[in-house]
């Protein structure tokens, strides 16, 4: 449905007290990720828990190598109602279709990072940009989502600069890599949807 989910249910109980999860807690965080939930979370093993780093650590190991392993599909059973999520399951597409490629996406609402998040496209990461303190936060625990608070230009040309030399400079993409990206131009009094697809130099 492309509702953001955490799952949140003492995930890892056990290290409360003990310094090792259980078979079962670690066989639960894989299926959270087998089942492409957006978040796992920890309460009380990092809130009273004598060993909260080491939870932290396992929690990150386990849900790293299942994402190495998953193999699910492009989501095709999310409801795309309108045009411009019509649009973003383009450049979602796009993007898994091209070696090497990542989606750059401008956002002030954190609609778009939320479409793109829930078509999970296999390939490539989604980096999303936004001038809003409160988007940026919100947009942390959303599938596949890199977020960046940046200060947007009036020239959007240069808003797109400013944010590839930031991702090069943060070293999240490389000379060559591909980049789809999402964002309006302006045209006369109209501001028009666009997708592009550039190469970082």
């Amino acid at each position: 449905m492309g509702k953001p989910v955490i799952i949140a249910t003492h995930m890892l109980e056990s290290m409360i007290t003990q310094p090792m999860p259980t078979r079962a807690e670690i066989s639960d965080v894989s299926n959270a990720v087998l089942e492409q939930a957006d978040c796992v979370m920890l309460s009380g093993e990092t809130t009273v828990g004598k060993y909260p780093l080491e939870c932290v650590d396992v929690l990150n190991r386990v849900i790293t190598a299942m994402e190495q392993q998953t193999t699910q599909p492009y989501n095709t059973e999310v409801r795309l109602k309108t045009p411009k999520a019509l649009l973003l399951r383009s450049a979602a597409l796009l993007a898994d279709e091209i070696e090497n490629a990542a989606i750059l996406a401008f956002t002030r609402s954190g609609y778009i990072a939320q479409v793109l998040s829930s078509l999970r496209p296999r390939r490539s990461a989604i980096y999303a940009f936004t001038d809003v303190p409160r988007v940026y936060k919100q947009s942390q625990i959303l599938w596949g989502v890199m977020p960046f608070y940046m200060e947007f230009c009036d020239d959007p040309e240069q808003t797109i600069q400013n944010a590839i030399a930031l991702l090069r400079d943060q070293n999240h993409v490389r000379p060559g890599t591909r980049l789809v990206v999402i964002s309006y131009t302006v045209t006369g009094d109209r501001v028009v949807d666009t997708i592009q697809l550039r190469s970082v130099e």
